[in-house]
């Protein structure tokens, strides 16, 4: 199921954004670019992005694979129309 890897990896990377963001407002070290108060909620807001394009990118997937799914059932009786009935390994003159 796309699902599954895809969203646990967008919801892990926005976990882990909110989770630096928590701690970057507790310990900012000596940078000054993270001391500034607005880069926790960068950092929280570039890691929720990450996440909803992975959840996005695992819908697609599943959209992807349900029209594919149905285009190969709807397609599947003329497959299975140029093979005889008859067990010969020859296909059916004209129907390529």
């Amino acid at each position: 199921m796309p699902f599954s890897a895809m969203t646990q990896a967008g919801f892990t990377i926005a976990a882990l954004g909110d989770a630096w963001a928590d701690l970057l407002a507790v310990a900012p070290g000596h940078s000054p670019v993270f001391r500034d108060p607005a880069s926790g909620e960068i950092i929280r807001m570039l890691g929720d992005l990450a996440g909803v394009f992975f959840w996005f990118v695992s819908l697609a997937w599943l959209i992807w694979g349900l029209v594919n799914r149905y285009s190969i059932s709807v397609n599947l009786h003329d497959l299975i129309s140029l093979f005889p009935a008859d067990g010969s390994r020859h296909c059916h003159a004209g129907k390529f």
